[in-house]
């Protein structure tokens, strides 16, 4: 399986501490490149972000403007896009919130696809998803509410 990984994005409206005003954009440009790489590397299977995708726990505190600034980046790969939930994606930790969580609209979308899953029970198949093969859980519908399921291939 060839992959692109990005990992801990922590996006946020407003600067964290001790980081410069453009914070956001410039975490944005950064997204939108691995775009571009993602479109420049031949039969790419995944592009898999790793947690922490948002800053703030709290979804009041996520702009409408960012999650879909993040949808529509996401829209542009070329192959299907996985993410790991982090420990800054849900609510006290708990899976079951990402329903409510910003990440958790993304996955609501059908945009990106959550990997999630404890090793000893993941069991993976390849799936057809958007014309590429892609890893994804058996049971990632009833981790995640209202997931869409995964079409899964034969093989």
């Amino acid at each position: 399986m060839k992959a692109l990984l990005v990992g801990d994005v922590h996006l946020n409206d407003r600067a964290p501490s001790m980081r410069t005003d453009t914070y956001t954009e410039d975490i944005l440009d950064k997204l939108r490149f691995t775009v571009v790489t993602a479109k420049s590397i031949l039969d790419l299977d995944a592009v898999i972000w790793s947690g922490d995708i948002f800053h703030t726990k709290q979804p009041h505190r996520t702009s409408h403007w960012l999650v879909q600034q993040v949808l529509n980046l996401g829209q542009e790969y070329p192959c299907p896009w996985l993410i790991v939930p982090g420990n800054h994606d849900m609510q006290h930790d708990r899976i079951d919130s990402l329903g409510s969580q910003p990440l958790g609209t993304l996955f609501q979308a059908g945009s990106a696809m959550p990997l999630i899953g404890s090793h000893p029970k993941n069991q993976y198949d390849r799936a057809a998803y958007r014309g590429c093969l892609a890893q994804s859980t058996r049971d990632m519908g009833t981790l995640v509410p209202n997931s869409r399921p995964v079409a899964q291939a034969n093989g």
